[in-house]
């Protein structure tokens, strides 16, 4: 797979991710079991592919601004398993998880975005 292909496919498993998460959120509470295991797997493949992709770019270049970009990439997107799981029990108080994830999903896009941007464009 080349690097532009790798590089669709990661962004389509992230979009299809956030498509199914606003799916879920406006199927209601409780979530739908079909929905929110869509959802978890494709998320979860969505991460193991950008993981794949990036830490491949990741070995030809240099610590910096790149390095950090995935750092925050790799946290966003731990805060976004662990704010989802969280969800999806009940057992943390539901606004304060709720904008936990929102908040890691608007970090993790813009931080991947960067990332992806800074990896392809690298000199």
């Amino acid at each position: 797979m080349s690097i532009g292909q790798k590089t669709m496919a990661s962004c389509i498993a992230f979009l299809v991710t956030i498509g199914s998460g606003l799916w879920l959120t406006n199927s209601g509470k409780p979530y739908n079991t079909a929905i929110f295991t869509v959802h978890k797997l494709i998320a979860l493949a969505a991460a193991v592919l950008m993981a794949f992709f990036m830490f491949s770019l990741l070995k030809t270049t240099k610590l910096g601004v790149v390095t950090i970009s995935v750092v925050v990439s790799i946290l966003s997107v731990a805060a976004l398993f662990i704010s989802g799981a969280l969800l999806s029990i009940g057992n943390a108080p539901y606004h304060l998880a709720k904008a936990v994830h929102v908040i890691a999903s608007a970090v993790a896009v813009a931080s991947t975005a960067l990332s992806v941007y800074l990896l392809l464009t690298r000199k």
